[in-house]
């Protein structure tokens, strides 16, 4: 049976996504869909706005086998980073196939691109030190812009390449209407509390970043840390009356420092986030169990409980624990399998 890969956030699930895991459900009705997804930190920088089981648990209920957390060690990095981790757990688990929506879907001129970006490897790093972003770096060597999922799409092509795996890309139109709320758009109404009919995900407790910003703030001004960029954000707390966690960014942000990298930079400092590979099952359906036990056959070392390995994802629980109760608890004693 053919393993299809999802990378994803969830964040929340949403319309789009069921409409992505929809699509190929109908062209591969017999294949087992794996979505390597997010935890309780998303790549933007940000805690997610639901907890990592809750999304974890839509996804299964709207036709993906088996989740699997991505560690926050790559999460919590750049898109090419990121991209270099779901890449390497893809081929762990024997994945066969990554299918991504895009904006494009042009997948030959995606994967043109990513060779394009491995050939002018040293002056793409250059340029996103100068441009401060990765997006502006391939603007510049490309000659043209690419979306945010054809962004993500190229990195994860250009790490495939790298890793010399033999896993095959598909690309789903990623559609922009009226029918379809962006994530982003989704978590403003949610934060704002307007009814959005594009999320899917039931969401008991919302996780604001403006929740945690006092505790984010006190830590800063009362640290004597070196790193630079932890400095840089020290002085502009000082200088301003700074009172949610967008307007910090937006101050901290400018042409050579991108807000998702400030964003990163202060959550990673501020969690103390070690380096740690542990693979954490999150939900999983009675084909996602028989797939589990395959892996573990073969001797993949796959977690569906907390263990003691897992301590980047025990500081995040007892941090939103602070203001969600009960987090703590469904960390340490979360059962991963689905029913229905």
């Amino acid at each position: 049976m053919e393993k299809i890969g999802i990378i994803a956030e969830y964040n929340p699930f949403h319309s789009g996504h069921a409409y992505l895991i929809k699509e190929i459900r109908e062209k591969y009705p017999q294949a087992t869909l794996i979505t390597l997804m997010s935890g309780n930190i998303v790549q933007r920088g940000e805690f997610a706005i639901a907890d990592k089981f809750t999304r974890a648990n839509a996804a299964i209920m709207n036709g993906i086998d088996l989740v699997i957390q991505l560690p926050i060690y790559y999460t919590l990095n750049s898109a090419d980073y990121f991209a270099n981790g779901a890449i390497i757990i893809a081929k762990e688990l024997g994945i066969e196939k990554i299918i991504f929506g895009s904006e494009t879907n042009d997948l030959v001129s995606l994967e043109k691109s990513a060779k394009l970006i491995i050939k002018n490897n040293n002056k793409i790093n250059s340029l996103v030190k100068e441009k401060g972003s990765l997006p502006k770096a391939i603007k510049e060597i490309l000659g043209r812009n690419f979306e945010a999922n054809d962004i993500l799409g190229i990195c994860y092509l250009k790490q495939n390449l790298l890793n010399e795996t033999n896993i095959k890309f598909e690309t789903i139109l990623r559609l922009k209407n009226d029918s379809f709320s962006s994530a982003s758009q989704i978590r403003i109404d949610l934060i704002k509390e307007i009814e959005n009919k594009n999320n899917l995900t039931k969401i008991d407790n919302l996780i604001k970043m403006d929740d945690f910003f006092d505790l984010i703030i006190g830590k800063i001004v009362s640290s004597n840390s070196e790193q630079e960029l932890i400095k840089y954000v020290k002085k502009i707390i000082a200088k301003n009356k700074i009172k949610t966690w967008n307007q910090l960014i937006d101050l901290c942000s400018n042409g050579s420092i991108t807000k998702s990298r400030i964003r990163r930079t202060i959550l990673k400092w501020f969690l103390e986030i070690e380096n740690e590979e542990e693979l954490r099952v999150l939900a999983f359906n009675d084909n996602g169990q028989k797939v589990l036990k395959t892996l573990k056959k073969s001797g993949i070392v796959l977690s569906n409980k907390f263990n003691k390995k897992m301590n980047n994802d025990l500081i995040i629980a007892k941090i939103l624990n602070l203001k969600i109760d009960g987090i703590l608890d469904l960390e340490l004693n979360h059962s991963s399998k689905q029913k229905h």
